[in-house]
C-alpha cells in the first residue's frame, strides 16, 4: 500500500496531475475533499476499447487507492514512481 507522507502538503500533488474533487457525504451539506487523478487509455484491439483508471488520495489517511473500470489487475502508472522518487510517497 502507498501513502503520502504526513509531512507533505497535499497541494504538492497538483504538480503530478492530482486535483481536488468534492464529494457529498450523507444527507447533510458536508463535503470531503479528495485529490484524484483519472487516466483514460484507448487501446485498439479490433473494435476499440477504453480503459478508465482512477487513483484517489484519502485526505485523512493519505492512502493511495487504485481503481480500474475495465480491469482489476494492472500495473501502477509510471508517474507513481515519480511520486516515490520525489519523496512524497512511502510504502506502508
Amino acid at each position: 500500500m502507498l501513502k503520502i507522507k504526513d509531512s507533505i502538503d497535499l497541494k504538492e500533488l497538483e504538480k503530478f496531475g492530482f486535483y481536488p474533487t468534492m464529494e457529498k457525504v450523507g444527507d447533510g451539506d458536508f463535503y470531503i475533499k479528495n485529490y484524484s487523478k483519472t487516466i483514460s487509455i484507448i487501446s485498439d484491439i479490433g473494435w476499440g476499447k477504453i480503459t478508465h483508471r482512477h487513483i484517489e488520495v484519502n485526505p485523512k489517511t493519505r492512502i493511495l487507492t487504485f481503481h480500474s473500470l475495465t480491469s482489476f489487475n494492472y500495473n501502477r502508472p509510471s508517474w507513481i514512481q515519480d511520486l516515490i522518487k520525489s519523496g512524497l510517497v512511502e510504502k506502508v
